[in-house]
């Protein structure tokens, strides 16, 4: 397997998806969003080097 090289040192993925389906509900209905929220919040207060993040 070729490994790719990023300018990211490490990787964090959080679902945050809303659906208006209730049979099947997105992360974002279980805290997922909120998450997401929090984890942007607390990586700009600590102002990380290695490059600014970047969110999806």
């Amino acid at each position: 397997m070729k490994k790719s090289v990023t300018p990211y040192a490490c990787h964090v993925f959080v679902c945050s998806n809303v659906r208006d389906n209730p049979d099947k509900p997105g992360c974002g209905a279980s805290g997922g969003a909120a998450l997401k929220d929090l984890l942007k919040k607390a990586v700009n207060a600590r102002d990380w080097k290695g490059g600014k993040p970047r969110w999806r």
